[in-house]
């Protein structure tokens, strides 16, 4: 393998966690640096919806994930089944203020 296939396959691999956050909410991300990015949401320069809910604790993780898209979208459809659509966020459903639960939860 080329040390060009290497940097790009490491490129692709993320870290899929789930934060606990203030209020019973929660928010799934994906980074390749976690501790970098926990730090981020814990200063106030993470998501919009983890600067209105302090957080409280990495509840889980997964770590050097290629498919880590998908797994961050079915983690968060997974915790909105689990705790409900508003007290959840993550994947593409990332707005603070969703008026609707997303029609992925329906099927």
């Amino acid at each position: 393998m080329s040390s060009t296939a290497t940097a790009t396959s490491s490129s692709e691999t993320k870290t899929v966690y789930i934060l606990a956050l203030a209020d019973d909410t929660y928010y799934v991300g994906a980074t390749n640096q976690l501790a970098r990015r926990l730090r981020q949401h814990r200063d106030g320069h993470g998501a919009k919806w983890t600067q209105r809910h302090e957080v409280v604790e990495l509840a889980a993780f997964n770590a050097n994930l290629s498919r880590w898209q998908a797994v961050e979208k079915e983690t968060t459809l997974r915790m909105m089944a689990a705790y409900g659509w508003r007290n959840v966020r993550g994947g593409p459903w990332t707005q603070r203020d969703l008026s609707s639960p997303p029609a992925a939860l329906d099927q």
